[in-house]
């Protein structure tokens, strides 16, 4: 999973992209048309890893119980409605099988009742 954590360490030391991160997962026609680029590129390059997670779990590379915590994450995620708006207008970009995946096992989890991200708690 290097892919999800060189991700997520891109949000630790650029606190631009943060903040991008935080508006633009509430709405993001809160952001310029340059931030709404870097969320997009974000989103996709952390939908692409969740994407090899999926197939490395599929051939049994990586652990299954190891994954359902960062499948809880995306769920998590996806609760945020500028997430939920780029998932569901680039799902095109993804394998068939990924995104039935996503959208009939990922998005039927509950979201953690005690998660909050930037004040923001995901439906």
């Amino acid at each position: 999973m290097q892919d999800q954590i060189a991700v997520n360490l891109a949000l630790t030391t650029d606190p631009v992209l943060a903040d991008i991160f935080l508006r633009g997962g509430q709405d993001q026609s809160a952001l310029s048309p340059s931030e709404q680029v870097q969320f997009a590129s974000y989103w996709t390059g952390t939908l692409s890893a969740y994407e090899n997670m999926y197939f490395q779990v599929a051939e049994g590379s990586y652990d299954v119980d190891r994954a359902a915590g960062w499948w809880q994450l995306l769920r998590n995620m996806l609760g945020l409605p500028g997430v939920r708006s780029h998932w569901e207008s680039r799902q095109y970009l993804f394998s068939p099988e990924f995104t039935e995946y996503v959208n009939q096992e990922v998005l039927s989890l509950e979201v953690t009742s005690d998660y909050e991200l930037g004040g923001v708690i995901p439906q």
